[in-house]
Formats: structure tokens, C-alpha cells, sequence
């Protein structure tokens, strides 16, 4: 993972600091999560809970700005802009808006089963 990597954060595509504090913050959460879950620790609901909101309002704060995603967009593909340049761009921006919709939908189908789930992470008691 290259931590530099541009993001689409706050209407614009930033790259440097700013994307290496994003992506770090976002890894941490990731981690914490995966670890807080694997393990069941009490911890770990919470975890997963706050990666995702965070994880949300990162993908709406992406939707609200369509130049910012537009941009995003078109340096994330690996195809020549000729070939981006083909589709408009209203519909480019739809294709990926529903996978980013679909996205979220299928991390609160998770978020809901973790929650169903949530007995497994109450601490449980020492021998």
C-alpha cells in the first residue's frame, strides 16, 4: 500500500500529508477491528463500530463532491483518459457512485450481523 496515494477528502484530491494521515488513520481502524474481532475481545465491537462510521462518512463525504470523485476517479483507473474520455462523465460518476452505494451496503450488512453478534465480545469470565 503506498500511503501517499491520493484521496478524495473534503471536495479535492489531496495527496502528501494529508493522504498519509488518511490512510494511516484508516489502517489503524482496519487493524484495531480485525484484531478486536479475531481475538472477541470487549474492545472489538466498538471497533468495528467506529471503523464503520468512519468508514460512511468518508464514502459520503466522496458522493457529495462529483468533480472531487470525478478527479478521484480518473486517477484510480489504470486506463488512458482516451479511453475514460468515452463514457461521459455524469455516467461515470453514476457507474461508481451506485459500486460506492453497494459498497456501504454490504459493510452495514456486516456492521448488522457483528451487532446480532455482540454477545461474542462481552468479556468473558476468568477461570
Amino acid at each position: 500500500m503506498d500511503y501517499n496515494s491520493a484521496v478524495a477528502l473534503l471536495g479535492a484530491v489531496r495527496v502528501g500529508t494529508a493522504a498519509v494521515i488518511y490512510h494511516s488513520v484508516l489502517a489503524v481502524l482496519y487493524i484495531l477491528s480485525g484484531i478486536g474481532m479475531w481475538t472477541a475481545k470487549p474492545w472489538g465491537y466498538s471497533a468495528f463500530m467506529a471503523t464503520t462510521s468512519v468508514y460512511t462518512i468518508d464514502k459520503i463525504q466522496l458522493m457529495l463532491f462529483p468533480q472531487a470523485f470525478y478527479d478521484y476517479v480518473l486517477q484510480q483507473l489504470t486506463v488512458t483518459r482516451e479511453i475514460v474520455g468515452m463514457i461521459p462523465k455524469e455516467q461515470l460518476i453514476q457507474y461508481f457512485m451506485i459500486a460506492y452505494i453497494v459498497l456501504l451496503l454490504c459493510w452495514w450488512g456486516f456492521a448488522l450481523y457483528i451487532h446480532m453478534r455482540r454477545p461474542y465480545f462481552q468479556q468473558k469470565p476468568s477461570a
